[in-house]
């Protein structure tokens, strides 16, 4: 019996980020460029949904 395969058909990432309030605009541009630029996002089906998700946390 084979097993059955599991598709992934979406992936969700969520960035916590400790970064000044005056740079949020800032930092959300530079998230931008983490999908262009990962290898494992490169490396899945177009069709793959990716959703990104920014919180911002007060850093110490």
């Amino acid at each position: 019996m084979d097993a059955p395969v599991h598709v992934i058909q979406s992936i969700h990432i969520r960035f916590q980020l400790a970064v000044a309030k005056e740079h949020h605009e800032q930092a959300e541009k530079g998230l931008k460029l983490v999908k262009k630029g990962c290898p494992v996002v490169q490396s899945l089906n177009p069709e793959v949904q990716i959703t990104e998700q920014v919180k911002f946390v007060s850093g110490e």
